[in-house]
Order: structure tokens, then C-alpha cells, then sequence
């Protein structure tokens, strides 16, 4: 019993991340919006990416290009959205969020290197997506765990 507890936790915890996620990107382009030069350390790097070119090709002000990355940015996170509600019912959509999530690292190693920054200056984002990949895959592996164990009884059964 206590490892059924534990699994769960365990999944609870993996779509946290998800939703973690989600939540840390729009605090973070709501306070590139209002011209801060605050940034939490971790970001879906692809949905904040995609609002910040928007908002530089529009000169640091909100216009057209802006409203277009921010667009594209509510899409990516409607995805994860979506992947973080149906997680809790099957270790498929964890699996699409350990997805979404790897190919977000993959994208931001792949910017930091196109923009020429030194990666080590990104460390912090980079060992954040590594922690948010690790909790998911111990939340997949839960997940399956849990799905092996017999199912009760219910009543229907019979009917």
C-alpha cells in the first residue's frame, strides 16, 4: 500500500513539472511584457523564445510581430496544457511530455549555440530541463507500475 501511495505521488509529481512549466513561461512573458528585466530561471524555452523575437523584432514594444510570438507562444503552451490534464490517466501523455519537454532542451541548446552564448551562462536552465526530464520519466515509471496492478472489483462487472 505504501508503494501504490509513493507511485502516485510520483505521477502527481511528474505532471506538476508539466504544469510548472507552463506557469513559470507566462510569469516570465508577462514580465517581459511589462518591461522587466526579471526572469525566473526556468522557461519552456520554445513558447518564451517565440514571444521574445516577436517582442524584439517590434523594438521592446508591443505590436504586431509581438501578438504574432505570443500567439505562437499560447499555442506550445496549450500543449502542454492539454498533455498535463490527460497525464494523470495514462503513461502515454507523460511519455508526450517527457517529449515536449526533451525537445525543448534540444531547442534551447541549439539556440544558445546559434546565438553564440556560452552555454555555461544558460546552466541553470539547462539543469532545470534536466530535472523537470528526470521527475517526468520517474512519474512514467510509476505510472506503469501502477497499471499492473489488478484493478477492483466494481459492481458493473456483473450487471
Amino acid at each position: 500500500m505504501e508503494d501504490i501511495r509513493k507511485w502516485q505521488q510520483q505521477v502527481k509529481i511528474a505532471r506538476y513539472m508539466l504544469l510548472g512549466t507552463v506557469i513559470a513561461t507566462v510569469v516570465n512573458l508577462a514580465l517581459m511584457l511589462a518591461g522587466s528585466e526579471l526572469y525566473i530561471v526556468y522557461s519552456a524555452a520554445v513558447a518564451y523564445y517565440l514571444g521574445w523575437f516577436g517582442w524584439v523584432f517590434d523594438g521592446g514594444v508591443a505590436g504586431q510581430m509581438t501578438a504574432i510570438g505570443m500567439g505562437l507562444a499560447a499555442v506550445v503552451l496549450a500543449v502542454y496544457l492539454l498533455v498535463w490534464y490527460f497525464a494523470g490517466s495514462r503513461v502515454f501523455w507523460l511519455k508526450v511530455g517527457l517529449g515536449l519537454v526533451a525537445t525543448d532542451a534540444a531547442a534551447l541548446l541549439a539556440l544558445v549555440l546559434w546565438m553564440g552564448g556560452g552555454l555555461m551562462s544558460f546552466f541553470w536552465e539547462f539543469a532545470l530541463h534536466g530535472a523537470v526530464i528526470y521527475e517526468i520519466y520517474v512519474g512514467i515509471a510509476a505510472q506503469k507500475k501502477l497499471a499492473m496492478l489488478p484493478q477492483p472489483e466494481t459492481a458493473e462487472q456483473y450487471v
